[in-house]
């Protein structure tokens, strides 16, 4: 009788290992066919971003034209990299900057984020100021802005998160190496250059350490 009751927990036993064998199988092959799946796909992207770079290695070479330029947008937009055809690269390059630049300057002089300029006050009115002298200086350069760039800098501030700040801004709290020389100095010293008044702008600058008469 002890004999035959050992015999059955062993094929008890021996019946479980079997269901653990094959479940743990068939996990495998779940985590064999998952990263399959992932190094296709990672292979289309790599695939997609050789094309992107193909395309921008032959814009570059051919960058005078039109036509050629066109199509690489088009190939671009076909591999699901968006791409913009600019008719002045400057004025768009410009108008990204009068978002950036006057919101890092602004953080930075009143050390708030986001939300302390999307009231009405001192604040917000600094920030309108200092995008009103990019505008004045993008129109000084030849490049002048399509659209009010205070009222569209301010659509685009207004819709951000209230707690966000700039790159820049953090840089500065954490005291690393930051690009405020590019944001705000090159602002007081292109403001000189093309004779445009920057008062904001050389507020934010003198509050760094750089002064004005280095412009």
């Amino acid at each position: 009788m002890r004999l035959k009751r050992a015999s059955l927990l062993t094929k008890l036993v021996i019946t479980v290992l079997l269901i653990y064998m094959a479940t743990s199988l068939l996990d495998l092959w779940g985590q064999i066919q998952s990263a399959q799946s992932q190094r296709e796909e990672l292979a289309v992207q790599v695939e997609q971003q050789r094309l992107a770079n193909q395309e921008l290695r032959d814009a570059i070479e051919n960058s005078d034209d039109p036509e050629m330029l066109e199509q690489v947008a088009r190939d671009l937009n076909e591999c699901g990299v968006e791409a913009v055809l600019s008719q002045d690269i400057q004025r768009d390059a410009l108008m990204k900057f009068s978002v950036v630049s006057p919101m890092a300057a602004c953080g930075i002089y009143h050390d708030v984020k986001v939300a302390g300029m999307q009231v009405p006050g001192q604040i917000r009115e600094d920030f309108k100021a200092l995008v009103g002298e990019i505008g004045a200086l993008a129109e000084a350069m030849g490049h002048p802005f399509p659209e009010d760039p205070v009222a569209r800098s301010l659509a685009i501030q207004d819709a951000l998160d209230p707690d966000a700040s700039t790159s820049l801004k953090r840089d500065l709290d954490a005291g690393k190496p930051s690009e405020m020389d590019g944001l705000i100095f090159e602002v007081v010293r292109l403001g000189k250059k093309y004779g445009v008044p920057t008062p904001m702008y050389s507020r934010v600058a003198a509050k760094l350490g750089f002064r004005v008469e280095e412009a």
